[in-house]
Protein backbone atom coordinates (compact mmCIF):
# COMPACT_ATOMS: atom_id res chain seq x y z
CA UNK A 1 0.00 0.00 0.00
CA UNK A 2 1.44 3.32 -1.09
CA UNK A 3 -0.54 5.45 1.76
CA UNK A 4 1.07 3.65 5.01
CA UNK A 5 2.08 6.40 7.43
CA UNK A 6 4.41 5.13 10.91
CA UNK A 7 4.52 7.20 14.06
CA UNK A 8 7.69 6.96 16.59
CA UNK A 9 7.21 7.19 19.83
CA UNK A 10 10.14 6.59 22.40
CA UNK A 11 12.14 5.70 19.90
CA UNK A 12 9.34 3.06 18.93
CA UNK A 13 8.46 2.48 15.52
CA UNK A 14 4.29 1.79 15.35
CA UNK A 15 1.99 1.40 12.68
CA UNK A 16 1.85 1.09 9.54
CA UNK A 17 -1.89 3.22 9.81
CA UNK A 18 -3.60 5.38 6.91
CA UNK A 19 -3.95 8.85 7.55
CA UNK A 20 -7.58 9.00 8.78
CA UNK A 21 -6.37 6.35 11.48
CA UNK A 22 -3.63 8.69 12.41
CA UNK A 23 -6.15 11.50 12.82
CA UNK A 24 -7.98 9.12 14.98
CA UNK A 25 -5.15 8.46 17.06
CA UNK A 26 -3.92 12.64 16.96
CA UNK A 27 -7.28 13.33 18.44
CA UNK A 28 -7.14 10.65 20.73
CA UNK A 29 -4.18 11.63 22.34
CA UNK A 30 -2.36 8.51 21.51
CA UNK A 31 0.01 10.56 19.02
CA UNK A 32 1.83 13.52 20.70
CA UNK A 33 2.55 16.64 19.12
CA UNK A 34 6.52 15.82 19.29
CA UNK A 35 6.13 12.18 18.04
CA UNK A 36 7.35 11.41 14.77
CA UNK A 37 5.49 10.96 11.59
CA UNK A 38 7.34 9.07 8.36
CA UNK A 39 5.82 7.35 5.11
CA UNK A 40 6.57 3.84 4.72
CA UNK A 41 10.27 3.44 2.96
CA UNK A 42 10.78 6.76 4.26
CA UNK A 43 13.93 7.46 5.98
CA UNK A 44 13.14 11.19 7.07
CA UNK A 45 10.33 12.21 9.45
CA UNK A 46 8.57 14.53 10.55
CA UNK A 47 7.09 16.01 14.12
CA UNK A 48 3.20 15.66 14.33
CA UNK A 49 3.13 19.07 15.16
CA UNK A 50 4.12 20.22 11.65
CA UNK A 51 1.54 17.60 9.83
CA UNK A 52 -0.95 19.74 8.43
CA UNK A 53 -4.66 18.13 9.07
CA UNK A 54 -3.24 15.83 12.27
CA UNK A 55 -4.27 17.93 15.58
CA UNK A 56 -7.67 19.50 15.24
CA UNK A 57 -7.48 23.34 14.94
CA UNK A 58 -8.68 24.24 18.53
CA UNK A 59 -6.17 21.76 20.09
CA UNK A 60 -3.49 23.45 22.54
CA UNK A 61 -0.13 22.99 21.32
CA UNK A 62 1.88 23.47 24.61
CA UNK A 63 5.05 22.72 22.96
CA UNK A 64 5.13 25.50 20.41
CA UNK A 65 6.60 28.69 21.37
CA UNK A 66 4.54 30.55 19.18
CA UNK A 67 1.47 29.95 16.63
CA UNK A 68 3.50 31.82 13.48
CA UNK A 69 6.36 29.18 14.26
CA UNK A 70 4.47 25.95 13.35
CA UNK A 71 5.09 24.88 9.66
CA UNK A 72 1.95 22.80 8.58
CA UNK A 73 2.48 20.58 6.03
CA UNK A 74 -0.70 18.37 5.20
CA UNK A 75 -0.33 14.66 4.88
CA UNK A 76 -0.07 14.52 0.94
CA UNK A 77 2.01 17.02 0.93
CA UNK A 78 4.46 15.86 3.09
CA UNK A 79 4.18 12.40 1.22
CA UNK A 80 5.24 14.50 -1.84
CA UNK A 81 8.11 16.08 -0.42
CA UNK A 82 9.47 13.27 1.20
CA UNK A 83 9.68 11.29 -2.46
CA UNK A 84 11.54 14.26 -4.00
CA UNK A 85 14.09 14.11 -1.02
CA UNK A 86 16.68 11.32 -1.07
CA UNK A 87 19.38 13.63 0.79
CA UNK A 88 20.45 12.22 4.66
CA UNK A 89 19.25 9.58 6.61
CA UNK A 90 18.15 11.44 9.75
CA UNK A 91 17.83 9.20 12.99
CA UNK A 92 14.23 9.78 15.08
CA UNK A 93 13.99 12.67 17.07
CA UNK A 94 14.71 11.09 20.80
CA UNK A 95 12.10 13.64 22.86
CA UNK A 96 12.43 12.58 27.00
CA UNK A 97 9.75 13.76 28.56
CA UNK A 98 10.27 15.66 32.11
CA UNK A 99 7.72 14.68 35.16
CA UNK A 100 5.94 17.62 37.15
CA UNK A 101 6.95 17.42 40.31
CA UNK A 102 3.90 16.45 42.68
CA UNK A 103 4.76 17.45 45.53
CA UNK A 104 7.76 20.30 46.70
CA UNK A 105 9.06 20.60 50.46
CA UNK A 106 7.83 23.82 51.97
CA UNK A 107 11.04 26.71 51.92
CA UNK A 108 12.69 26.65 55.11
CA UNK A 109 11.15 29.07 57.78
CA UNK A 110 13.08 32.51 58.72
CA UNK A 111 13.71 32.39 62.46
CA UNK A 112 15.57 34.87 64.94
CA UNK A 113 17.59 33.61 67.88
CA UNK A 114 17.92 35.71 70.78
CA UNK A 115 20.76 34.77 73.47
CA UNK A 116 18.98 34.02 77.08
CA UNK A 117 21.74 32.67 79.45
CA UNK A 118 25.23 31.87 78.82
CA UNK A 119 25.41 32.46 75.37
CA UNK A 120 27.15 35.00 72.89
CA UNK A 121 25.19 35.21 69.62
CA UNK A 122 27.67 35.41 66.75
CA UNK A 123 25.36 35.07 63.97
CA UNK A 124 22.61 33.63 61.99
CA UNK A 125 21.54 33.14 58.98
CA UNK A 126 17.10 32.27 59.30
CA UNK A 127 17.57 28.91 60.02
CA UNK A 128 20.88 28.47 61.84
CA UNK A 129 22.67 30.40 64.77
CA UNK A 130 26.02 30.25 65.83
CA UNK A 131 26.88 31.23 69.50
CA UNK A 132 29.72 31.41 71.46
CA UNK A 133 28.72 29.64 75.34
CA UNK A 134 29.88 31.69 78.15
CA UNK A 135 30.37 31.42 82.32
CA UNK A 136 28.44 33.93 83.92
CA UNK A 137 29.82 33.54 86.82
CA UNK A 138 33.67 33.66 86.35
CA UNK A 139 33.33 35.55 82.87
CA UNK A 140 35.05 32.58 81.10
CA UNK A 141 34.34 32.30 77.32
CA UNK A 142 34.54 29.26 75.32
CA UNK A 143 36.56 30.28 72.30
CA UNK A 144 35.05 27.61 69.87
CA UNK A 145 31.96 28.54 67.49
CA UNK A 146 29.05 26.20 68.21
CA UNK A 147 25.96 25.79 65.31
CA UNK A 148 22.02 24.96 66.25
CA UNK A 149 18.89 25.31 64.13
CA UNK A 150 16.68 27.44 65.24
CA UNK A 151 13.38 26.47 66.02
CA UNK A 152 10.19 28.28 68.10
CA UNK A 153 10.70 28.05 71.61
CA UNK A 154 13.44 27.95 74.30
CA UNK A 155 16.50 25.44 72.35
CA UNK A 156 18.86 23.91 75.39
CA UNK A 157 22.51 22.68 75.62
CA UNK A 158 24.89 22.44 78.93
CA UNK A 159 28.48 24.05 78.68
CA UNK A 160 31.01 22.62 81.48
CA UNK A 161 33.09 25.74 82.51
CA UNK A 162 36.81 24.49 83.12
CA UNK A 163 37.52 27.72 85.73
CA UNK A 164 34.47 26.54 87.73
CA UNK A 165 34.39 23.34 86.80
CA UNK A 166 30.87 22.89 87.06
CA UNK A 167 28.17 21.94 83.92
CA UNK A 168 25.41 24.62 83.30
CA UNK A 169 22.64 25.26 81.00
CA UNK A 170 22.81 27.35 78.00
CA UNK A 171 19.65 28.71 76.18
CA UNK A 172 18.69 30.19 73.02
CA UNK A 173 15.15 31.35 72.79
CA UNK A 174 14.15 30.44 69.43
CA UNK A 175 11.15 32.96 67.59
CA UNK A 176 9.95 32.11 63.65
CA UNK A 177 8.76 34.79 62.16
Amino acid sequence: MANEWYYTQDNVKNGPCSPQELKELAAGGIILPMDIISKEGSTNGSLAKNVGGLFPASANLDTAAEPGDLVQEPLDELVASEETEQEEVKEPEVVAAVPKPTWQPPPPKKGRALAVKRAIIMGQDGTTVNYRKKCVKCSYEDQGRQRMTIRNGMMRTNFYCPKCRKSKPVEIQGIST
